[in-house]
């Protein structure tokens, strides 16, 4: 089973200058280059969360939540240059207290998930009935994983992150990273192959 990736990562305009002068000048508080930030990466931070949570109500607060505190803490980004995955890491992070937050209003009855956005419906592309059908199966079995194994396996294998990118993203180890992923993926390829589909690469 072959997962390709729904989206494009980011729409960044080229004219623009790079994130370490815009967040150099964001820090000496030009809004203008907070605002260009924000234009920079809505998309991928929206996308993100919308893989992750799958919830368009959810999706909406978690990008709010992530450029308030973004902008807040920005005196805390170390190097300018890695601001997209330092906004990563706050999605991901603002993402699994939501997920978590989530399943403990199942376990008493109190979440209809009536919104919620499955991940062939966030294809932005035509896509095939094939590539639709493994999406379905796929979000059947995403509900059955941990916030954390549901965070490292979309990092992985839709966004396409590296093993050390994962990691520093989600505040774990190497270590830990690796066996989410692994987890993950052998909680996914067990219920694709009870319903008979090729297994994820």
């Amino acid at each position: 089973m072959n997962v390709r990736k729904l989206s494009p990562s980011s729409s960044v305009t080229q004219a623009l200058p790079s994130d370490a002068v815009l967040v150099a000048r964001a820090l000496d508080g030009d809004g203008w280059a907070e605002e260009a930030i924000f234009r920079r990466y809505v998309h991928f931070v929206t996308s993100l969360s919308a893989k992750l949570l799958r919830r368009q109500s959810e999706v909406e607060d978690v990008v709010q939540d992530t450029f308030l505190q973004a902008f807040r803490d920005l005196h805390k980004l170390n190097a300018h240059a890695r601001l997209r995955q330092w906004l990563a890491s706050i999605t991901v992070h603002r993402a699994q207290a939501r997920y978590r937050r989530r399943r403990l209003w199942q376990v008493f009855g109190m979440d209809g998930g009536n919104d919620d956005e499955r991940l062939f419906e966030q294809l932005r592309v035509e896509a095939s009935q094939e590539i639709i059908m493994e999406l379905r199966l796929l979000d059947q079995v995403f509900d059955k994983l941990s916030a954390e194994e549901r965070s490292c396996w979309v990092l992985r294998k839709l966004e396409g992150y590296r093993l050390t990118e994962i990691a520093a993203i989600t505040g774990a180890s190497l270590a830990t990273t690796k066996r989410r992923i692994t987890s993950a993926h052998r909680k996914i390829n067990t219920y694709l192959a009870q319903k008979g589909v090729s297994p994820c690469k």
